[in-house]
């Protein structure tokens, strides 16, 4: 992995109630997902704190997604673009793990995409300790 392919931006210190034990499957497969399909810009990383949560976010400019993949993105087996088309290997089950993972610990997921070709970010949301 080339070094400006991935930056990170966590700060030392930030406390939100997470079960330690789903945080690294949570990270690797946003992680995996953004350079899948993050195209050949680099993905950014971010542990951030907002007003009532913890926000850890995985940013790309790659492949994007449609408003009707939006609604899609963490369903069980759904992978993004044509079956015809489609170069990137996985099964469909890893932002369906991070959506179950975060929501059986009492946080929030949430994608937003500007479209085709215009990168993609996701976001998991814990309330503050």
């Amino acid at each position: 992995l080339p070094a400006d392919k991935l930056a990170v931006q966590i700060p030392a210190s930030m406390t939100a109630p997470f079960d330690p034990s789903t945080l690294e499957p949570i990270v690797r497969n946003l992680i995996d997902n953004a350079l899948k399909y993050g195209g050949e810009g680099a993905v950014r990383v971010a542990l951030e704190q907002d007003t009532a949560e913890v926000v850890f976010a995985v940013e790309d400019d790659g492949r994007g997604l449609q408003p009707d993949e939006l609604a899609r993105v963490f369903d069980r087996f759904w992978r993004a673009g044509d079956e015809r088309v489609r170069t990137a290997p996985g099964t469909g089950l890893g932002l369906f793990l991070v959506r179950e993972l975060a929501q059986a610990q009492g946080a929030r997921v949430h994608v937003e995409s500007r479209g085709t070709d215009q990168g993609s970010r996701f976001e998991v949301r814990w309330p503050l300790a």
